[in-house]
């Protein structure tokens, strides 16, 4: 039987993988900032490294939470909210499976989903996997309209949509706002001058392809030449041989022509790692805006084109972008700003973006079943009491979990056939 709720609001994580983990910091640093005690659960902790091990274990209690059958999530009862940051289907299955327990039990926890970081295709088919979340929290104002868009008017209901932006780690004061971005200051020790440095963060899977890999560390190569004033770092996704979402195709590491002398790999964390750097540059990661948050400049290399499949998209409209086969000058890139309008669309920096959320899981906990009309729209509850008859009526097990994913599941999947 589930625990007695305690007078601080708990929330449960859930993350198998690295970069599961890093979309969950963002929220578990701004919810404990809100009086929240967040714990994470890993699916195999094997997956993750000790230093992130350490990383979460600073801000989150690290709990045994399983959710591969009832008798494994029965403990998730005890929590005010649950968060699986994991695959869509396994989000769509912890969704059923908590139903199942409310209607065995009588209570449930508010289950919310979140997107990880920058979303490399399949928004659509990611945004339907959701539909069974009680609130699904959205990265950026774009990504609102491209949901409210695709479900349609017969399906889209505002308030499970929240534009939480793209938490990130040790959020900025309530007030918000990015910091100004930072010039170099030479600084000298022990008589030299330390080199400006600039950061490639590299992806695993972007560009895919081994040849086009092995033409960007070329490039990367020239880079360094051009700019003998500079240290060019390349900073892996992982280790080679170490596992993430993505297939690592050919590592930065196996290539062999690298002849400039102020080109280095580096693997140090991103916290220890990034407030040492001058420029941050990458083809698509979230690691961008991390260094937005900190004041770094950034640039976007525009080789591969704007593609959705990529996460590229994201950063069309910057104002940022170049391109390596140039050999640009690193001054003039770590001179730029991105657009005002382009960032605004995240709502980095501010910790307000999460008190839609906050009100949300508070209104669920103090929420009785006499009073529920009070939180949720005729809409949505019509929506819920639709899903419980089916699990009354129906023995059509696939019914039942296309039911608990969203009634409407099936004009969802035709949408996404005619997108592609």
């Amino acid at each position: 039987m589930p625990e007695k709720m305690p007078e601080k609001p708990r929330i449960l994580f859930f993350a198998n993988l690295d970069s599961q983990v890093f979309g969950c910091l963002g929220f578990i640093d701004h919810l404990n900032a809100m009086g929240f005690e967040c714990c994470l659960s890993f699916g195999d902790s094997k997956k993750i490294s000790p230093e992130l091990k350490q990383r979460v274990a600073k801000r989150a209690r690290i709990v045994s939470v399983g959710y591969r059958t009832l008798e494994d999530l029965e403990p998730a009862l005890g929590y005010d909210a649950v968060c699986p940051s994991l695959s869509g289907s396994q989000i769509a299955q912890i969704s059923l499976k908590l139903r199942t327990l409310e209607d065995l039990r009588g209570s449930r926890p508010l289950v919310f989903s979140i997107y990880n970081g920058v979303v490399l295709g399949g928004f659509e088919e990611g945004l339907a996997w959701r539909l069974g979340a009680d609130i699904v929290c959205l990265n950026s104002d774009r990504d609102m309209e491209r949901a409210r868009h695709f479900l349609g008017s017969d399906c889209f209901q505002p308030e499970r949509f929240i534009v939480t932006g793209l938490l990130r780690e040790n959020p900025a004061p309530v007030s918000g706002g990015l910091p100004e971005q930072t010039s170099f200051v030479p600084q000298a020790d022990t008589g030299a001058v330390r080199k400006k440095t600039a950061l490639f963060a590299e992806q695993v899977a972007i560009p895919r392809e081994k040849h086009f890999r092995i033409w960007l560390f070329r490039q990367l190569n020239e880079l360094a030449r051009h700019n003998p004033d500079w240290r060019v770092v390349i900073k892996p996704r992982v280790r080679q041989g170490e596992q993430t979402f993505h297939k690592q195709i050919y590592h930065p590491s196996q290539f062999k022509g690298y002849t400039a002398s102020n080109l280095d790999i580096d693997y140090s964390p991103l916290p220890e790692i990034l407030p040492r750097v001058d420029l941050v540059i990458s083809i698509s990661s979230t690691m961008l805006i991390d260094a937005l948050l900190i004041g770094k400049p950034i640039a976007v290399i525009n080789e591969f084109g704007f593609r959705d499949a990529d996460g590229t998209h994201v950063f069309a409209g910057a104002g940022v972008s170049c391109h390596l086969f140039d050999n640009p000058d690193l001054d003039e890139l770590a001179s730029r700003k991105p657009s005002e309008e382009w960032v605004q669309q995240f709502r980095l920096g501010s910790r307000e973006t999460i008190l839609p959320l906050v009100k949300a899981i508070e209104g669920w906990r103090g929420v009785s079943d006499g009073d529920v009309h009070a939180v949720y729209s005729p809409a949505f509850l019509e929506h819920q009491q639709r899903l419980r008859m089916l699990d009354a009526t129906s023995g059509n097990r696939l019914l039942q979990i296309a039911a608990k994913v969203g009634s409407l599941l099936p004009e969802l999947l035709n949408r996404l056939r005619r997108l592609f």
